[in-house]
């Protein structure tokens, strides 16, 4: 079984959705350390030119139209946060 992404060129409401997510995850959860005074705020994402690469580790769920598994990612590329 193969997948093929289309990596690059993410259209502008992928990014700001990405960040809303990426914030809500890092204020997630009561245990962060004392010196935080505030939330964590996502700003920039640049997901690089560079895809990385994706090892499939095992799939749970497969259907037509989706599918359920887990990956091993390796990212050596140019993106940032």
């Amino acid at each position: 079984m193969s997948f093929k992404f289309n990596w690059g060129g993410f259209p502008p409401e992928f990014n700001e959705e990405a960040l809303a997510m990426l914030t809500q995850a890092l204020n997630k959860g009561g245990n962060k350390p004392p010196n935080l005074v505030g939330p964590i705020v996502a700003k920039e994402l640049d997901l690089g030119s560079n895809p990385p690469q994706l090892d499939i580790l095992e799939i749970s769920e497969l259907e037509e139209d989706r599918f359920r598994a887990m990956f091993r990612m390796k990212y050596e590329g140019d993106g940032y946060l």
